[in-house]
């Protein structure tokens, strides 16, 4: 078995671990870098992992430093099964929305500032 590091290194957010064994890669948690300019800008770095060949990913729980990076791990191509407890399903569901709405207005605002400045 291999296990590998890809967030809450150095840091307490982000949190992301692949396990590897038996043939299987399996993610546990895919969180959002939060707090700081400096550690949000993470969240725009690609996996260091080949998404297409996970074979699934496992949320503990709903906070965002541990399942906000989910869309995006489906945007890249991400296709096998999420397994989490039917609660944290549904709150995942409501805190994804909702950072995605919330992210939306800070880019139309950072994008409002940078028009105006420039």
């Amino acid at each position: 078995m291999n296990i590998k590091f890809f967030g809450t290194t150095r840091e307490v957010t982000g949190s992301c671990y692949l396990v590897q064994g038996n043939n299987k890669n399996i993610l546990i948690e895919c969180g959002m870098f939060q707090g700081s300019h400096h550690h949000e800008k993470h969240n725009h770095h690609p996996f260091h992992f080949d998404v297409s060949e996970l074979d699934a990913v496992v949320i503990t729980h709903a906070h965002l430093d541990h399942s906000g990076r989910l869309p995006i791990l489906i945007k890249e191509g991400f296709h096998g099964s999420i397994y989490t407890h039917n609660t944290t399903a549904d709150l995942c569901k409501i805190m994804l929305i909702d950072s995605g709405h919330i992210h939306e207005k800070e880019a139309s605002w950072e994008n409002k500032n940078v028009s105006v400045k420039g």
